[in-house]
């Protein structure tokens, strides 16, 4: 079995990471189905800048993958933070910001004083939202506690299908969690995206992870409370065909979506780590040429990341040397 250098595989993790919003995303299986994804200041001395951009463009991506059309703000105010817990067609959150088990510092006041979220506030709003399903919150601390006044517990107690990711230590004994923290969610949301429940999600997230043998690990420094079986709207995927779409195999034959989009690409990271075997579909469409014009390289006998390199750029909807 062919094996991919340390260094090659962390390429691969960093060019999924790396896909900002400019990644075309699909329709909604249900138009009101909605999410929210919040990132409070990344700094507040000596004065409130800076902002998790990575992290929230990448679950506002992923949500909407999954069917929910998303909203993302940076810096809302707590009357905006509210507003989006009350609303009942809201069901996925994503919060990124200095946190703990019991606040959550979302924005910024006219004095560069923090604006702070308390449980306590949350737990009223969510009196008002009606049925919930998933909340990420990425603070460092935002799962340390569980008890009834926490996060965790106030979110995961107004739904019966809510579920709630937190963490513990980011800033402390978990640092090596925070960083690899982009491909953990990363993997968690693919795996829900596949109509994983969140139980089985999590603990693939680690499982993809491990496989690379990193120094670095989320276990013991990331929690999941609440319905471990909730899971995520699934996607509905037409059958059509074109270059580089190499995605949801239906046959020998035929494979794709007529989109070249994120599942693509991934589907292409599993097809170089050879984590499945391939349809003759797949491999004619996800072996590609390479290079920029006129000094395109031919198709070879191989699928590696230099195609994976075209797939992301067809997904940007940017122009190279593959003729359609």
């Amino acid at each position: 079995m062919k094996t991919l250098s340390k260094k090659k595989v962390g390429l691969l993790l960093v060019l999924i990471f790396g896909l900002h919003s400019q990644i075309a995303t699909a329709q909604t299986e249900n138009a009101t189905a909605k999410g929210l994804v919040i990132s409070g200041p990344a700094v507040y001395l000596p004065e409130c800048s800076g902002q998790w951009f990575d992290q929230c463009d990448s679950a506002k991506i992923w949500f909407e993958q999954m069917g929910y059309g998303t909203t993302q703000i940076t810096w809302p105010t707590k009357e905006e933070f509210l507003t989006g817990i009350k609303d009942q067609d809201t069901l996925v959150y994503y919060l990124a910001s200095h946190s703990d088990s019991y606040m959550a510092k979302i924005g910024c006041l006219e004095d560069q004083m923090p604006d702070i979220i308390y449980t306590e506030e949350m737990e009223q709003a969510l009196a008002f939202g009606g049925q919930k399903k998933l909340f990420f919150n990425m603070g460092c601390n935002s799962a340390c506690q569980t008890d009834e006044n926490s996060f965790a517990r106030v979110f995961t107690s107004s739904s019966a299908e809510a579920a709630y990711i937190g963490f513990c230590g980011l800033d402390s004994d978990c640092q090596s969690c925070y960083n690899i923290l982009g491909l953990w969610q990363s993997e968690l949301f693919n795996q829900l995206s596949q109509q994983k429940t969140v139980g089985q999600a999590f603990e693939l997230a680690h499982q993809y992870l491990e496989q690379f043998e990193f120094e670095y690990s989320c276990r013991g420094c990331a929690f999941l409370e609440g319905n471990l079986e909730m899971t995520l709207a699934p996607i509905e995927v037409p059958q059509e065909l074109i270059l580089g779409d190499i995605n949801n195999p239906i046959g020998d034959d035929q494979c794709g979506d007529n989109i070249v989009d994120i599942f693509d690409i991934l589907e292409e990271v599993d097809i170089i780590l050879e984590r499945k075997e391939i349809t003759q579909c797949q491999f004619e469409k996800g072996n590609l040429k390479t290079g920029t014009p006129p000094n395109c390289l031919e198709k070879d006998e191989e699928i590696d990341i230099f195609d994976l390199l075209v797939i992301i750029d067809k997904t940007l909807e940017k122009e190279n040397c593959v003729q359609d």
